[in-house]
């Protein structure tokens, strides 16, 4: 039977927090992700980026699957400032073509334009 559940932040810095409270409470829970599901959104003063997680519990390594393939691990990286957004491909370790996943996600308040990047690692060779 699998259970859910839900990260979700608010600020910048707890955006990109995400991947590695993902990755200490998959450690923690011995669980492996069946499926993961990112939403973000914008109001007037907050972007939120959301990440939900349908889990079970497993005897196998902390997994995460994606769309068909099994990924090892998770990364968030997320701008607001257009100085910030652009920086951030510098900030992204390069991805293997065939082994990594990246997923983009951009909202908007009346101010800011937010920019996420959620990378998952280490698909099936």
């Amino acid at each position: 039977m699998l259970q859910v559940k839900v990260f979700s932040a608010t600020k910048a810095e707890e955006r990109e927090q995400l991947g590695s409270q993902i990755a200490e409470w998959m450690r923690a829970n011995k669980c492996c992700i069946h499926a993961i599901e990112f939403r973000q959104s914008s109001d007037s003063g907050f972007h939120c980026l959301s990440a939900t997680v349908f889990h079970a519990a497993s005897t196998m390594p902390p997994a995460i699957w994606y769309d068909g393939k099994c990924y090892e691990s998770v990364e968030v990286y997320s701008a607001t400032m257009q100085r910030h957004r652009d920086a951030m491909g510098d900030r992204i370790t390069p991805l293997h073509e065939t082994r990594d996943r990246a997923i983009v996600m951009q909202s908007s308040d009346a101010e800011y334009h937010c920019l996420t990047i959620v990378v998952l690692r280490g698909g099936a060779k």
